[in-house]
């Protein structure tokens, strides 16, 4: 351990050495050199006064809504602009605040304790903290992983246990690569855009589609594998597989990577015992035969039940009305779905979307079969916009999906600070722009609204009064669009809706009447007496 701390003193003196020669270069050296003008070779000129212009907080533009993250610690002071204390900041399971910076002694103990966990892979490390908590320590006591850490644990007067569970947490803390994990590419999956590793939804579905194979198999050989099947068909759960017998066919034994590889292929994928073996020995560099791989697959059975699209659209119940979660959960489970316990559209009471894994769905909306989805269509009785499985010819309710906003500037506000505006004429009922922002929890809604509520501006835009795990809120601070900039009045022009689009919510402004060119747009916030005072909210009447 000595050895350990004395070449780590030296690393820590070195990066301290580098980081000081670094600065020297922003340092500049000598006195500054002023140069001297004569008063009389310029003129005096009173400059007239210059309506400043009104202040806003930067924001980054987006054209869609970002799922943002559950930040329940407080890293750094917010800058609020009061003489308020911050004793009101309970909201937060912890915080930073009164955390020192490390001594050098601190950080050069630290460093070490990363080179000594460097030393011995992640599972060997896990292994041993399970043994411990378990009580297997005469198990080991002889390794030498157990060994070094516990001279370790001497040397800085701790338990070793300890020592593991700063590890643990070291190890949460990193952000794991992408597609590096077994799971990967089934957990970064998005069901509704149908694309990996999307930033709208989040990573929310547990299970890929299978992928089908219509196309019947065909033998590779007089010794295929198709030879021992009297129905000449590949059929995980046919008599194809009793009919083999494992004695008159030797099965090789095969790697637990390999094994894994062939139960996570014809997991996704539909293929065939040849198809799978030619796979097989291209990429692990096996020597199998289609008959090996198929008494494989029979004696390491895998769940290979078929899922489908809803294709045809079915009724559903009508008590299904306007209750939507913002990010959908598709259903996965054998049978139909009306009063199905384990279904969870049935549960939360909404229809199943195409991301949906069921695959004897009934409760799917009817798709409309307009021709303008006027007042009557039934998406739009659902507060749906149609998807692309609705017979409409002249569709005019895809208004946010397909981003047709109108064209609206930003100018200062007859009330205060910035305002939008529009450019064109506008009718009643007419899609005006669309509320953009970061999708967050409740509970994170909450935390944030705490500091919002003492610098009097918020952009928090709820969307339900579901549970503090769902994401029912809209934060339009940090990412956000023009629609931020809406000012609230009594008689407003514009109306707020939440619309169910691909399975998730989102909310957009229309105009709830005649709107005349470069004329201010206002939405009501609805805000209670006791809010408007905390947020000195002006409120505009119309002619006034």
């Amino acid at each position: 351990m000595d050895t350990i701390l004395k070449k780590t003193k030296e690393e820590y003196e070195k990066i301290i050495a580098s980081i000081l020669k670094k600065n020297e270069v922003f340092v500049k050296k000598g006195p500054v050199h002023l140069e001297e003008f004569e008063n009389q070779k310029f003129m005096k000129v009173v400059i007239p006064q210059i309506e400043p212009q009104p202040s806003y907080r930067y924001f980054v533009g987006s054209r869609i809504n970002i799922s943002g993250a559950d930040d329940p610690v407080l890293r750094f002071v917010p800058f609020i602009n009061s003489e308020e204390n911050y004793t009101t900041i309970t909201n937060y399971d912890d915080t930073l605040l009164t955390e020192k910076p490390l001594t050098q002694s601190e950080a050069i103990k630290n460093l070490a304790l990363k080179k000594v966990f460097s030393q011995f892979s992640d599972a060997a490390l896990y292994r041993l903290k399970c043994n411990i908590v378990d009580g297997k320590i005469s198990e080991i006591k002889d390794t030498r992983e157990y060994i070094t850490l516990q001279s370790v644990a001497a040397f800085l007067k701790t338990r070793v246990i300890k020592l593991l569970e700063k590890w643990e947490r070291d190890f949460d803390r990193n952000a794991r690569p992408l597609y590096t994990d077994n799971d990967s590419f089934n957990a970064y999956f998005c069901n509704v855009c149908l694309i990996f590793d999307c930033n709208v939804h989040g990573a929310f579905t547990k299970r890929m589609p299978k992928i089908e194979n219509e196309e019947p198999p065909i033998k590779c050989s007089n010794r295929c594998y198709l030879c021992l099947s009297t129905e000449g068909a590949y059929k995980p759960d046919a008599p194809a597989f009793e009919a083999a017998s494992s004695t008159s066919i030797h099965t090789p034994a095969l790697s637990s990577k390999d094994l894994y590889i062939v139960q996570k292929i014809r997991k996704n994928f539909d293929f065939n015992c040849c198809e799978l073996t030619k796979a097989l020995n291209f990429f692990c560099d096996l020597k199998l035969s289609c008959k090996s791989v198929f008494l494989i697959s029979k004696k390491h059975k895998v769940n290979l039940r078929k899922y489908t699209y809803k294709e045809k659209a079915t009724a559903a119940p009508s008590n299904y009305l306007i209750k939507y979660f913002e990010l959908h959960q598709p259903c996965d489970h054998p049978g139909s779905c009306q009063k199905n316990k384990n279904c969870t559209c049935h549960i939360n009471k909404v229809f199943c979307e195409k991301s949906c894994f069921c695959a004897q769905c009934d409760l799917v909306l009817s798709s409309c079969g307009c021709r303008k989805c006027g007042k009557s269509c039934p998406c739009r009785k659902y507060s749906r916009e149609c998807t692309d499985g609705c017979r409409c010819t002249h569709c005019t309710n895809n208004d946010i999906q397909n981003m047709k906003e109108r064209p609206t500037y930003v100018a200062p506000s007859i009330i205060e600070g910035y305002g939008l505006f529009t450019t064109d004429e506008l009718h009643r009922d007419d899609f005006v722009i669309e509320y953009v922002g970061e999708i967050i929890t409740n509970e994170e809604a909450e935390r944030r609204g705490l500091f919002y509520e003492k610098r009097k501006l918020s952009y928090l835009f709820d969307l339900s009064n579901q549970s503090d795990c769902t994401k029912e809120t809209i934060d339009a601070t940090k990412i956000a669009n023009k629609a931020r900039f809406i000012n609230h009045s009594k008689n407003a022009n514009l109306i707020a809706k939440t619309v169910q689009v691909a399975g998730c919510k989102r909310v957009g402004f229309y105009a709830k009447r005649a709107i005349k060119r470069n004329e201010e747009l206002f939405f009501d916030y609805r805000y209670k007496d006791e809010q408007k005072k905390n947020y000195e909210i002006k409120e505009f009447m119309s002619g006034s």
